[in-house]
């Protein structure tokens, strides 16, 4: 395979993980929007809210386990949020690259 032709698959291998990635990002962002998406989100943060109420009124702090537990639980779900977060934020920076990369290409023909 020619330099050429390995650099074309380059450029096609890249277009298509950043068309994956930009189509990832917008369903995920479809699903936040949907209705079980909203409620999802709403769910994890009142589940949030409840760790939280726990730790301050009723938490033995003499169980070193019982605060790990509750530590892991809150990280748990606020990372789930997070990680719906970045997939949005990729998906749009993958969309963004790949529209470069496409206007790039009709330059170069």
């Amino acid at each position: 395979m020619s330099e050429f032709a390995e650099a074309q698959q380059e450029i096609e291998d890249i277009k298509r993980d950043r068309y994956t990635r930009s189509r990832m990002g917008v369903l995920v962002e479809q699903w936040r929007e949907s209705e079980i998406g909203q409620y999802v989100a709403k769910r994890a943060e009142q589940h949030k809210r409840q760790i939280m109420r726990t730790l301050i009124e009723d938490v033995d702090f003499d169980d070193p386990k019982q605060l790990y537990a509750m530590r892991l639980e809150y990280k748990m779900v606020e990372c789930a949020l997070q990680w719906l977060e970045e997939i949005v934020a990729e998906g749009h920076a993958s969309f963004v690259e790949l529209q470069q990369i496409e206007e790039s290409e009709r330059y170069t023909e």
